[in-house]
């Protein structure tokens, strides 16, 4: 009985760690770019869905906001 406790305790162990590792950022699914009237030049990376993929982006603006990454191995976590 206690081997199957334990057998049963592993693959719960597992499991969770499999689920925490596979959670994508909120901002994976919101719509990206940057935002304000700021002339300031932003360069990163924006998540496009359809692609599943990251594309180098320059926008003007104060701010960035949903899926606009600074770095590509921050947007490259929003892919599938």
């Amino acid at each position: 009985m206690k081997i199957i406790s334990i057998i049963v305790v592993i693959f719960s162990l597992f499991g969770y760690g499999h689920n925490q590792s596979t959670k994508r950022n909120p901002r994976c699914d919101l719509p990206g770019g940057t935002a304000g009237l700021c002339r300031r030049g932003i360069n990163g990376y924006l998540y496009l869905p359809i692609r599943n993929a990251c594309q180098k982006y320059l926008s003007e603006g104060c701010t960035t906001v949903g899926r606009f990454f600074s770095s590509r191995e921050d947007c490259d976590k929003c892919r599938k």
